[in-house]
C-alpha cells in the first residue's frame, strides 16, 4: 500500500515544526536542498511530482471521501490530518492524494474480490499504524516505547502470510481448472471438430447471402430488397378493358 507523504513520519515532524514543537535541528535534518547548493536531478524529480500532483488536485468530494475514510480506518491518522490541514496545507493536500489513491485501490478490491479485500484493508490498517509509531519513535528517540510496535509487526507479518496462503489457494484453483480443461482436449484429439467445422460453415453461408444482397442493392441504387417492390401503375392510365366517359357520349 502507498505510504501517505511517503513516510508518516514526515508528516509529523512538518507538523511539529511548524507548530514550533519540534527542535531546528530535527527538522532541518530533512532538508534535501541546502542553501547555496544548486538543484540536482532529485531535485529536478521532486520538483516535477509535485507539478503533478498540483495538476490532480482532489474536488472537495474526494478530499472529505478520504477523510472519512481515515477517521473510519485509523482515527489517530485522522486527527494529525486535521492539524497538518493548518499547519501544512501543501504537505496536508500531498497526503490526502495519498489517502484517496489507497482508499480508491482498497474500494475497487472490495467489489472485485471481497475475500482479498478484507486481508489488504487489515494490512493496510496495520501498515498505517507501524508508520505512526516509527513517527512516535523520530520525535521520542530512544526513550519511546516500542512493544506496541512489536505487536504490530508480528501482526502485519501473520497478515501477509494469510494474504500469500489466499492467493496460493487461488492458484491452485486456477491450476486444477486449467488441467481439467487440457486433460478433455487430450482424450478426444478429434472432439467435435465436425460439430465446429459445420457450425462455421453455416455462419459463413449466412454472411455469404447477406453480402450477395448489400451487392445487389447497391448495383440497383437502393436498399436491400428494394427490387422486390411492385411498381406503382399510374392513376390516370386508363384501363384498356374499358372506355372513357367522352368515348360513352360520342
Amino acid at each position: 500500500m502507498p505510504i501517505i507523504l511517503r513516510n508518516l513520519a514526515h508528516v509529523i515532524l512538518a507538523t511539529a515544526f511548524t507548530l514550533g514543537i519540534a527542535s531546528p535541528a530535527i527538522a532541518g535534518a530533512d532538508s534535501s536542498n541546502p542553501a547555496g547548493k544548486p538543484p540536482g536531478p532529485k531535485e529536478n524529480r521532486r520538483t516535477l511530482i509535485e507539478a503533478q500532483k498540483s495538476d490532480n488536485a482532489l474536488t472537495a468530494e474526494q478530499q472529505q471521501q478520504a477523510l472519512g475514510f481515515a477517521r473510519t480506518q485509523h482515527p489517530e491518522l485522522a486527527d494529525l490530518l486535521e492539524k497538518l490541514k493548518e499547519a501544512n496545507p501543501k504537505e496536508y493536500r500531498n497526503a490526502l492524494q495519498e489517502l484517496f489513491r489507497a482508499e480508491q485501490k482498497l474500494h475497487r478490491m472490495a467489489d472485485q474480490n471481497p475475500q482479498r479485500y478484507a486481508l489488504e484493508l487489515r494490512l493496510w490498517k496495520v501498515g498505517s499504524r507501524i508508520r505512526l509509531h516509527m513517527a512516535q519513535l523520530v520525535m521520542e528517540g530512544e526513550g519511546a516505547q516500542d512493544e506496541n510496535l512489536q505487536a504490530l509487526l508480528s501482526e502485519r507479518r501473520n497478515l501477509k502470510i494469510d494474504l500469500l496462503q489466499f492467493d496460493r489457494a487461488k492458484a491452485v484453483e486456477r491450476l486444477t481448472n486449467l488441467d481439467r480443461q487440457l486433460e478433455q482436449l487430450q482424450r478426444d484429439p478429434e472432439g467435435d471438430l465436425a460439430k465446429e467445422l459445420a457450425k462455421l460453415k453455416q455462419t459463413a453461408g449466412k454472411q455469404a447471402r447477406v453480402e450477395k444482397m448489400k451487392r445487389n442493392a447497391a448495383k440497383a441504387g437502393g436498399k436491400p430488397g428494394a427490387e422486390q417492390k411492385p411498381k406503382k401503375q399510374a392513376e390516370d392510365k386508363p384501363d384498356s378493358g374499358t372506355r372513357s366517359d367522352a368515348d360513352k357520349d360520342s
